[in-house]
């Protein structure tokens, strides 16, 4: 018995990406190459034209992924099985981050369904496979004849252009995963939610992506169940490093915004941010967690928000930013544990370090 890992949807034809322990491959540009045994890659090839797009093309996205360089591909363990789920959450965030709209890639935009994957036993002789099918209700379907059966790729799925995704915070997630660090483990929980934020399937509201990202941003930073958006805007400035800034801004903390903040002078002649009466010592940062999760708190408290409760002040949408954000939060805290990497010298690596951080510091145009 013989078992392969694939995405049939990766956002690109041509993706030939190695990195630490796991190799994703291109099978239609990459099968020659890198599968040497000529059976397997023929009964691989028998599985892999059953992915076809809606003109029953065989699709050409096929992505094989590949871990400790098993290329003779023996049956997996329920490690190297996980190991590969934790590898593809962080290529769904590097990736979503630098495929959006907003990033000016609108014709390569990523969905979270590029990034899904299936492990597929075989061996070299029956044209018979079992699947299951599902989410809520898991239908398994038996001894299907793989010369009829196909998989259509829905039209929600759509292609790209081009493919991105961010290397070095890729190369840090690789690293965590390889060092299976017990303490960094509900980090998959937070991305199976950004996961859900970003389907593309028909049922999702716009709204309920904002709550979905507002949980995994719950999950991060271990939020209690009291003083939420006070602990979430807290947690994360200390997190970005940021708590220590200047809270006064002439810009930021004199404008209105969804949580109505204003500016006094104190005693000491010093400008403060008040929500009400109650004096508030927030970053930027700050103020955009308050105003995320109170977002959050209305579509699931009231169940009816504006368009306008969506944007904020500067008219970005929250969720997009809140992508970003939970980037940038991504980055610091891996960079934190030493899975940022950018130089083996230590003085360039912290030079390194520091432009990557200014670059993740770009979000704060639109906050």
């Amino acid at each position: 018995m013989f078992l392969f890992a694939y995405f049939p949807y990766f956002p690109s034809d041509r993706a030939d990406i190695k990195v630490n322990r796991l190799h994703l491959f291109n099978f239609w540009q990459f099968k020659d190459q890198y599968i040497p045994n000529p059976q397997i890659r023929e009964r691989m090839r028998q599985f892999c034209e059953l992915y076809v797009d809606t003109s029953q093309n065989v699709l050409q996205t096929m992505t094989i992924a590949v871990i400790d360089e098993n290329y003779e591909f023996a049956v997996l363990t329920d490690d190297q099985m996980d190991d590969i789920r934790k590898y593809a959450s962080g290529i769904l965030l590097t990736s979503l981050g630098k495929n959006s709209d907003d990033c000016g890639n609108f014709h390569s935009c990523c969905v979270s369904e590029h990034f899904l994957y299936f492990f597929q036993e075989f061996d070299l002789a029956l044209s018979y496979m079992t699947y299951t099918s599902g989410s809520y209700v898991r239908t398994k379907n038996m001894a299907s004849d793989i010369n009829k059966t196909r998989f259509v790729r829905p039209d929600y799925v759509s292609g790209t252009l081009m493919h991105f995704y961010d290397k070095r915070l890729y190369q840090a997630f690789a690293n965590a995963v390889d060092a299976h660090d017990a303490t960094l483990e509900y980090l998959y929980t937070v991305l199976d939610w950004v996961k859900y934020a970003f389907l593309n399937s028909e049922g999702y509201s716009y709204e309920s992506r904002v709550v979905m990202m507002a949980t995994g941003f719950e999950v991060f930073f271990h939020i209690p169940r009291n003083d939420k958006s006070k602990v979430f805007a807290e947690r994360l400035e200390a997190l970005l490093g940021v708590d220590g800034y200047d809270i006064y801004d002439e810009h930021y903390n004199t404008i209105q915004t969804g949580l109505t903040r204003t500016t006094k002078m104190d005693g000491a002649g010093k400008v403060k941010c008040y929500r009400g009466n109650v004096p508030i010592n927030l970053t930027v940062y700050g103020w955009w967690a308050r105003e995320f999760y109170d977002l959050r708190s209305k579509i699931v408290h009231n169940g009816v928000v504006q368009h306008s409760d969506l944007v904020n002040h500067k008219d970005a949408q929250y969720l997009k930013v809140s992508l970003r954000m939970m980037l940038f939060c991504f980055f610091k805290l891996l960079a934190d544990k030493g899975y940022v990497v950018l130089h083996k010298e230590a003085d360039w690596n912290s030079i390194a370090i520091h432009l990557e951080e200014k670059d993740h510091r770009e979000i704060e145009k639109s906050l």
